[in-house]
């Protein structure tokens, strides 16, 4: 095998002259246009929930635009709406292609396999999706035979008995089941560490779930590693770091991206990489999954312990497999899905994980409640500090299905290697806030988004304790909030944990050092 064949194979797939693009944004779509275009495309119809935030194709856009709303909210309205377009997309599509003869790709999850009677070429299958439930990791990991913390799936009702069975000192995670369909970037999973949390988790899951997994907070860092199934095996890529953030005054968890720059050491990034192709073992035998895969879990000082599965394409096996162009993106990951193109397991290993050892990448954003005005600047990082520049990455506010979304681009030259990226991800974010006055993402205020706090507030949004971002109740803020590096914090002091990267508030208040794994030393 080598990739002169895999791009005559990739341009045999995809040599069409009209095609759909269905996207929740139109944002970053030039790149796969100009692809299909070098293999023969020439009409293109762009069918988007919105504009995003980032370079806009140069084809024809129209939008099936829904209120404001979290997340997952937003992958949800957009898949109905894919499912059930209204009469002016269907017209707009009579119109561009009233032969039906145009090709179609869509996300690669999140969305029907078909649109308006046209095929969504590389859509995963119901079985792979049913899989997502974290109701049934657990029993994954069991098959796959890979250490796992304890846990119980239980009745929402029964989740404080559960929770006081798992607690550790830090308390408890709950997650959701998948109800309301599957879920992802910690949006149905709550940190519940005291009776006030076990209230506030009760009321908010109730009418999302009927079952939560309970499982004891886990002290360590977040991260995820993903494979790839092929027929003759498993993939193994790198560990990525998954860039989560907490509210002091929330149960919840936001989901600010993954980075490629965090180092394990490396009997955690063996267990791992093993844990990976145990998994992706299972996951063929089950439910004949091809391509890419991912694990998410927490490198803890026991080991690697995982949380939830992922069996899609996610952004933490996209900033690696990106490295390689030969491999021409999504392209690649939609013929594996499809059963079109096979690759073996070792050659495609050998191929992705040096390439993206060293091109460390970012992929950094995060969602800002209301919509704002578009806003950028350009940021970099020296000596451990991230500083507004004149050279350096584009960091950019602009509009989402959620509302507003801060975006980060960063060239995979000014990455620092070897360490956490969340602190700089925190610090970016807390400059931005300082800046431009943003509200921090609140599922609580949706429906009253149109009221704005006065700009005292919104500039105290947003607090970095340690490695955390942190932030008090807005209507209860009594004065600025500190931010990390400042006001006596110390730097080097930061814990990770189950979802988050997190501070123990009563350690902070008493002046006490938070405990970290004893392998882990922070580089800044």
């Amino acid at each position: 095998m080598d990739t002169d064949t895999i791009a005559v194979r990739l341009a045999e797939l995809f040599s069409h002259a009209r095609w759909i693009i269905v996207n929740g944004v139109s944002a970053g779509t030039p790149p796969l246009i100009e692809q299909l275009r070098e293999w023969g495309g020439a009409e293109f119809l762009m069918v988007a929930g919105g504009a995003g935030v980032g370079d806009q194709p140069d084809v024809e856009v129209v939008t099936m635009p829904s209120p404001p709303g979290t997340v997952m909210e937003g992958f949800r309205r957009f898949a109905a709406k894919v499912e059930n377009p209204p009469p002016d997309i269907r017209d707009a599509v009579d119109r561009f292609d009233p032969e039906g003869t145009a090709r179609a790709l869509g996300p690669l999850f999140a969305v029907p396999p078909e649109f308006l009677g046209r095929r969504l070429y590389g859509s995963r299958p119901p079985a792979w999706e049913a899989l997502e439930d974290k109701m049934v990791a657990d029993t994954i990991w069991d098959e796959a035979g890979i250490p796992r913390a304890g846990s119980a799936v239980v009745a929402l009702d029964d989740a404080p008995d559960a929770a006081d069975r798992l607690r550790t000192a830090l308390g408890t995670v709950w997650a959701a089941d998948n109800t309301e369909g599957w879920h992802g970037g910690g949006e149905y999973t709550r940190w519940v560490a005291d009776d006030a949390a076990v209230a506030r988790a009760l009321t908010e899951l109730r009418k999302k779930t009927n079952q939560v997994r309970v499982m004891p907070f886990l002290d360590g860092i977040p991260c995820s590693i993903h494979g790839v199934v092929t027929a003759d095996g498993v993939a193994a890529l790198r560990p990525v770091e998954l860039l989560i953030l907490r509210r002091k005054d929330r149960t919840g968890f936001i989901y600010a991206g993954v980075a490629d720059t965090w180092d394990p050491p490396p009997a955690i990034r063996d267990e791992m990489r093993s844990a990976a192709r145990a998994v992706g073992a299972v996951l063929r035998r089950r439910s004949g999954h091809r391509g890419p895969f991912a694990i998410d879990g927490v490198a803890t000082d026991a080991g690697f312990r995982p949380t939830e599965l992922n069996p899609r394409f996610s952004v933490g096996y996209a900033i690696q497999a990106r490295t390689v162009e030969a491999l021409h993106g999504s392209f690649f990951d939609r013929a594996l899905v499809e059963g079109d193109l096979d690759v073996p397991a070792a050659w495609l290993e050998n191929l992705i994980v040096p390439a993206a050892e060293s091109a460390r990448r970012v992929h950094m954003g995060v969602p800002v409640s209301g919509t704002l005005a578009p806003a950028s600047m350009t940021l970099a990082i020296s000596d451990g500090a991230v500083t507004e520049r004149e050279e350096g990455g584009s960091f950019e506010l602009g509009p989402s299905p959620a509302g507003s979304f801060l975006l980060w681009k960063l060239d995979p030259a000014d990455v620092p290697a070897g360490a956490s990226f969340a602190p700089y991800a925190a610090s970016a974010i807390a400059l931005a806030t300082r800046k431009w006055d943003l509200p921090l993402p609140d599922r609580r205020r949706r429906a009253r988004q149109a009221r704005v706090s006065p700009p005292s507030a919104r500039r105290a949004v947003w607090a970095l304790l340690c490695q955390s971002v942190v932030a008090e109740d807005l209507p209860d803020l009594a004065g600025d909030v500190a931010f990390g590096g400042a006001d006596g914090l110390d730097p080097v002091s930061w814990t990770r944990g189950f979802g988050g990267h997190v501070m123990n508030p009563a350690a902070y208040s008493a002046g006490v050092r938070c405990p970290r794994p004893a392998w882990w030393r922070p580089r800044l």
